[in-house]
């Protein structure tokens, strides 16, 4: 990344936005698999560091 601000440093705001979007998908995607074994609300929170709305939101799409 540091890399590419140096190179781009115009794109350097899209890189960090980009990597944001990724990361929070991969949270969304850890907490699904949490859900799945059955761990607590508030052990997925821990965990992913998601709140708690955004953990149900994913319980009503995985459990429904």
């Amino acid at each position: 990344m540091k890399q590419i601000e140096t190179t781009y440093p115009e794109g350097s705001e899209v890189i960090v936005t980009l990597a944001e979007i990724y990361m929070a998908k991969g949270k969304m995607e850890v907490a699904k698999n949490l859900i799945v074994k059955g761990l607590s609300t508030k052990d997925i929170m821990e965990v992913t560091g998601l709140e708690e709305k955004e953990i149900n939101k994913i319980k009503k799409q995985v459990l429904h």
